[in-house]
């Protein structure tokens, strides 16, 4: 496989950007699209070869273990939401942050339950937190809620506060 002419595709270090090379060779990195196969190579390779960026700089005392573990997760996370979501590729999505603290009577929620419910009337998916406030699905709207499927297979690294969400 050529060098990478782009200086993000390579790690600096020859021996390095052989490794992502041999690695990229051993895995499969196509997907099918409408006209036959994709390839992703140059994708993997960039996710790669910053991964292994990121440790060169841990060792090099200009990333910590934090830095590290923020990226680890945010990774771990975005995957889980492209396979979480992925049979809805074809839905347009909002999605409702907000204070787990706003109560049903605050002119706030009612807002953003009027919000949602003309969303949902247009077709978008409306994905919330499952957590009580603003953020609590409303069963009362079409087209707003959180399914079971979603809050079990989505991380959550933070304590429930009501009894209706579920973590895996």
């Amino acid at each position: 496989m050529a060098a990478p002419r782009n200086p993000r595709r390579s790690t600096g270090d020859k021996a390095l950007d052989q490794a992502i090379a041999q690695l990229l060779s051993a895995v499969a990195v196509t997907t099918k699209d409408g006209d036959g196969r994709l390839d992703n190579r140059d994708q993997i390779r960039d996710i790669l070869t910053t991964a292994v960026q990121m440790a060169m700089d841990a060792s090099e005392g200009r990333a910590d273990r934090l830095d590290l573990k923020i990226a680890s997760t945010t990774l771990l996370e975005m995957r889980d939401a492209y396979r979480l979501l992925g049979a809805y590729r074809g839905t347009r999505k909002v999605t409702i942050f907000g204070s787990a603290r706003t109560a049903p009577d605050d002119p706030l929620y009612q807002q953003t339950k009027a919000v949602a419910a003309a969303m949902a009337a247009k077709g978008w998916m409306v994905v919330t937190g499952a957590g009580p406030g603003i953020m609590a699905p409303d069963s009362t709207v079409p087209g707003v809620r959180t399914p079971s499927a979603w809050r079990s297979g989505c991380r959550s690294r933070a304590k429930p506060t009501n009894t209706s969400m579920r973590t895996a």
